[in-house]
């Protein structure tokens, strides 16, 4: 531990610069101090903070170029985008091998230091601030992401995004943007596949499932109300015309017992209603969907859906 004086109060508290210690008369020996971090050179992160993607973005970037802004992988952890598969939630210490991405303008200086990751091709007008430090939007950075996704992953990722962006107008505002750039074609036919809104990277899993069974499209996230107007739920699926719905529980139902005695009782009431609801977990789910596919698809052939393809 660095002995009690060794730096000012409000440097205990935050990332800073050497620079800026040095100024302040700190002891060139205590910015030596073992319980001190080096996300980058000429920076320290005091040990007690947590290491993860906030805490080391907020570090870097007070030595970064003002027109840099984090993208990739690192803009979606900052947005709370998911990572699908989940590689590890930006709240938990990052692997040391792991560095965050940062993009500057094409043509500009790329910073090139240890603990930065730099590529070029940065849109100004594409840059937000969260988390107080410069971030690639969410739309710019499925076109960043998506490329290098499989269709499942890219389409998780998508419907994050126009859900946080209440659309996909945005998104494809970015599309036309990169016109002609290599592989623009098959984002453009990604994002046809996109919805919104959806809360989860399973629902948007579970939803693909449903749909390559060729089960008529459902109403996502919807409200339900029963006879009087009173509400009875939103489920992550739902077939209006024949009172099907479908909800992917995760381990939040399971574990939160308020959660579980909630799900149980909003069933019920739909049921009460003529609904029809199933509940589907990860092991229904993506390869081992196909038993869930086919009880649904028998709830909706003897409710009489219009459209339904024969039997998956």
């Amino acid at each position: 531990m660095l002995r009690r004086g060794s730096l000012p109060d409000d440097l205990l508290a935050r990332p800073f610069t050497v620079a800026e210690a040095l100024a302040r008369g700190v002891d060139p020996k205590a910015l030596r101090h073992p319980s001190l971090r080096r996300p980058t050179s000429g920076v320290r992160v005091p040990g007690h903070l947590d290491d993860d993607v906030a805490v080391r973005c907020a570090a870097i970037a007070m030595v970064l170029p003002s027109s840099a802004a984090f993208s990739h992988t690192t803009a979606a952890e900052l947005s709370g985008l998911p990572l699908w598969p989940p590689r590890r939630h930006r709240s938990v210490p990052l692997p040391a091998g792991v560095v965050p991405t940062v993009m500057v303008p094409t043509g500009s200086s790329v910073p090139r230091r240890r603990g930065v990751r730099s590529r070029e091709g940065l849109h100004l007008p594409s840059v937000r601030r969260v988390r107080g430090v410069r971030v690639v939007s969410t739309e710019a950075t499925w076109c960043d992401l998506a490329p290098h996704l499989d269709d499942v992953d890219a389409i998780v990722l998508g419907d994050a995004v126009i859900t946080l962006g209440h659309g996909p107008s945005t998104l494809l505002e970015e599309l036309d943007r990169r016109a002609g750039r290599r592989g623009i074609v098959r984002l453009r036919e990604l994002v046809l596949r996109l919805r919104w809104p959806v809360r989860s990277p399973m629902e948007t899993v579970w939803r693909l499932d449903v749909a390559r069974a060729g089960i008529p499209e459902p109403v996502l996230n919807a409200p339900v109300f029963d006879g009087v107007g009173g509400w009875l739920g939103a489920p992550d699926q739902q077939w209006p015309e024949v009172k099907v719905a479908s909800e992917y529980d995760g381990d939040g139902h399971r574990t939160d017992r308020r959660q579980w005695r909630e799900d149980i009782a909003r069933q019920a009431l739909m049921e009460d209603e003529g609904w029809w609801v199933q509940r589907v977990t990860a092991a229904d789910v993506g390869r081992r969907s196909g038993p869930a596919v086919d009880r649904l698809w028998r709830a909706l052939h003897r409710r009489g859906l219009p459209g339904l393809p024969p039997r998956p």
